[in-house]
């Protein structure tokens, strides 16, 4: 995908986004990483990027004080959370977590770029694996490279989180709209990338 539009309207890239920076050609205005596995092993990429971060209170320890981090703290109670200060559920997608943020910053439409929905991972959800490197399920080879642990994803909970996330924007006359190319998540309306811009 061109992601060339996106350059001026405020982005929030997810996990380990910045290993396409480069191709991008920019960087994201925020970024969010819930999942202490993946952030923690990411935690000196993490540091080194300018823009605010949204990350799991669990990896505090990892990075220093001043690195343009807010903290999220992780309620493992079901449910969509419209105030952060109380704390957000994982959702078993770091995606679910953004729509969180994204909704108590006050934006009142999400395109959802990205999300593909489909893994070639199988097994047990939550599962932590080891990474053989040649990342099949991301946008780039080296998402998790070979040795980084990752959990397994569990599509289920996923879309039973994304439906909460629907509901409480559409609720407040807000919208998330999928506009991912080829996408298989049947949750949010579609929209087509290629006329947003």
């Amino acid at each position: 995908m061109d992601l060339e539009p996106l350059r001026t309207e405020f982005t929030f890239g997810l996990n380990r986004v910045f290993v396409d920076f480069s191709r991008m050609g920019f960087m994201t205005t925020y970024l969010v990483s819930i999942d202490e596995l993946v952030a923690r092993q990411s935690a000196v990429e993490l540091a080194s990027l300018p823009m605010p971060k949204f990350l799991n209170w669990m990896i505090r320890n990892c990075l220093a004080p001043g690195d343009n981090v807010i903290w999220l703290r992780e309620s493992f109670r079901r449910h969509f959370s419209v105030d952060l200060l109380k704390g957000l559920w994982g959702g078993a997608t770091v995606t679910y977590a953004a729509l969180q943020v994204a909704y108590y910053m006050g934006f009142q439409q999400v395109l959802l770029i990205g999300v593909d929905h489909s893994y070639t991972q199988q097994g047990t959800p939550h599962e932590p694996v080891v990474s053989p490197g040649n990342d099949p399920d991301h946008f780039h080879p080296d998402y998790y490279p070979s040795g980084f642990r990752w959990h397994r994803p569990d599509t289920r909970t996923a879309e039973a989180a994304y439906r909460m996330a629907q509901q409480a924007f559409e609720h407040d006359g807000r919208e998330i709209l999928d506009a991912t190319v080829g996408g298989k998540l049947p949750v949010f309306r579609k929209a087509d990338y290629s006329r947003l811009f």
